[in-house]
């Protein structure tokens, strides 16, 4: 009995220590699953490791080529760099250069600017010249006919003294004709001021273009060093001040196109006023052609007279050779003086020449009407008066 409860205890023992093997086989499998799992998890994870390390290498490989890549173009953009720097440093120079000139053009824009204003009032003062010439002028006239009906009045008075007062009236005649002359000289003197004025204004307006012409080229080389400069990255404060050079360069052409009009406006307006004098005096022209021919004949004729004079000077020059340095200093003071007699009596052959012609006109007007003429004073004086160069040449002699 004894023994049975034993084998029976040894029996449950059994069973309990099967059911123990039993629950931790079964415990063991869990593990087991467990741990094939994590295997089959680790054996992802490795060859997802795997793949990415060999990515990693590749990444790594790909790293190093595009380093190796990057520090040649570190070493290239190191030369630019310094070719840019370079360049740049050039590009400085030459616009400090251009705006150098553009100073310069400035310079000149202003002095052409003050010649103008010079110009035009120069031409004001001709004007008022010009208004004050043709008073003068209405005032002779006005003298001149008050002093020919004054000669109408002599001539019918005192019939017994005709000579005495026709050479009065003579003179007064040539004063009035100096008169005119003068006046004619001034005349033309004007009008040439006015041309050459004239030309030299057309000659600032053609520089004034070839200023613009240049500006407009100087405006072009900014705009284009300053589409360089965008390449070559230079910094937006430059490039601002570029863009303000060239604002104020356009500004400043713009207002000198501006004066430029004004100053044209300005000499139409005188070349207006020039015609209109012109037209105004254009009833005398007769006269002053007359005058003018007049004055070129006795021109030649002065011409013809130092001719002669210095081919006898030179004759004289050549027996001057003999003689002592007293003697030639004597010789020269005649000879000075008798230049100065000379010209004094030149100039009143020629005014004597003037009024031997107007009085053969009043003579051949006489006849034509009908009048008896008696022979001038004038005449008579004429016959008296010796030839200057005849008596320069017994001088010589002597």
């Amino acid at each position: 009995m004894t023994s049975q409860i034993n084998d029976r205890r040894k029996t449950d023992k059994n069973l309990q220590e099967m059911d123990d093997l039993k629950s931790k086989v079964n415990e063991m499998d869990l593990n087991l699953e467990e741990v094939l799992k994590e295997k089959t998890t680790l054996s992802k994870e490795n060859k997802e490791l795997n793949i990415r390390f060999k990515e990693l290498n590749l990444d790594l490989a790909s790293t190093v080529s595009e380093k190796l890549s990057l520090e040649n173009k570190c070493v290239s953009l190191e030369e630019n760099f310094k070719k840019m720097s370079q360049e740049s440093e050039s590009t400085m120079a030459y616009l400090n250069e251009l705006n150098e000139k553009l100073e310069i053009q400035k310079n000149k824009t202003g002095e052409y600017e003050r010649l103008l204003t010079e110009n035009v009032t120069k031409l004001e003062e001709w004007d008022r010249l010009m208004v004050e010439m043709k008073l003068e002028k209405e005032e002779l006239e006005m003298k001149k006919s008050s002093l020919e009906g004054a000669l109408s009045s002599i001539r019918n008075e005192l019939s017994s003294s005709q000579i005495e007062h026709e050479v009065e009236v003579t003179d007064l005649k040539d004063q009035i004709n100096e008169l005119l002359e003068s006046k004619r000289d001034s005349l033309i003197e004007w009008e040439s001021k006015y041309q050459t004025t004239l030309k030299s204004s057309e000659e600032k307006e053609l520089r004034l273009k070839n200023v613009t012409i240049e500006l407009s080229k100087k405006e072009e080389k900014l705009l284009e060093m300053e589409k360089k400069s965008k390449e070559e990255a230079i910094s937006p404060s430059k490039i601002n001040a570029f863009n303000e050079m060239i604002f104020s360069l356009k500004k400043e052409l713009s207002e000198v196109k501006l004066r430029l009009e004004e100053k044209t406006k300005e000499s139409d307006e005188y070349l207006r006023q020039y015609e209109s004098l012109k037209t105004m005096i254009a009833p005398f022209k007769d006269q002053l052609d007359q005058y003018e021919m007049e004055k070129m004949a006795l021109l030649n004729q002065n011409k013809e007279a130092q001719g002669e004079v210095k081919k006898l000077a030179e004759a004289f020059g050549q027996k001057l050779g003999h003689q002592n340095h007293k003697q030639k200093i004597q010789i020269m003071v005649r000879l000075k003086k008798e230049n100065v007699d000379l010209k004094i009596a030149l100039r009143k052959a020629e005014a004597e020449n003037v009024v031997l012609k107007k009085r053969k006109n009043s003579e051949n007007n006489q006849k034509v009407e009908g009048k008896p003429h008696e022979r001038s004073l004038s005449d008579t004086q004429n016959a008296s008066i010796a030839s200057p160069l005849r008596n320069f040449n017994r001088s010589i002699k002597k």
